[in-house]
């Protein structure tokens, strides 16, 4: 059986060059501290990459964008066979599918997860999830 997963960043802005590359800014690692909650995101950026064997294509892919356990974006990868006329991919073992979103004006009212999803046409898979944490307030230093 192949091993399907799902890789996924979080960041606060993309931007793609002429040349086709893209620059992620403001990456986020495990963890993304705010002052204080409520607090509203301006921008938020998902690079969900969904990764399998080539002998093991996905016949249906849908990335889920959940806060804890509320679904807040739902999309659906456009699985189009590769084209011939490119040539073979750099790894023929395996196929990726990457859709990169953004979520705006996202209001967040206490500590969570943002968590997501792959949903193929046999199962569910997880990519790593951002928390969102309140930055601990300085009680100062007595000396």
């Amino acid at each position: 059986m192949s091993q399907r997963h799902l890789e996924t960043m979080f960041c606060d802005d993309v931007r793609q060059e002429t040349s086709g590359k893209f620059i992620f800014v403001g990456v986020y690692s495990n963890d993304m501290v705010v002052s204080k909650f409520p607090v509203t995101l301006p921008k938020l950026c998902i690079q969900a990459k969904a990764v399998t064997f080539a002998d093991d294509p996905f016949q249906e892919l849908r990335i889920k964008t959940y806060i804890d356990d509320e679904l807040i974006k739902s999309l659906a990868a456009d699985l189009e066979p590769p084209d011939p006329r490119k040539g073979p991919a750099v790894d023929e073992r395996v196929h990726t599918n990457t859709m990169i979103f953004t979520v705006t004006d996202l209001t967040l009212e206490r500590p969570c997860v943002i968590r997501v999803r792959a949903q193929t046409e046999r199962e569910e898979f997880r990519g790593l999830s951002l928390h969102v944490l309140e930055r601990p307030i300085d009680s100062g230093s007595s000396g």
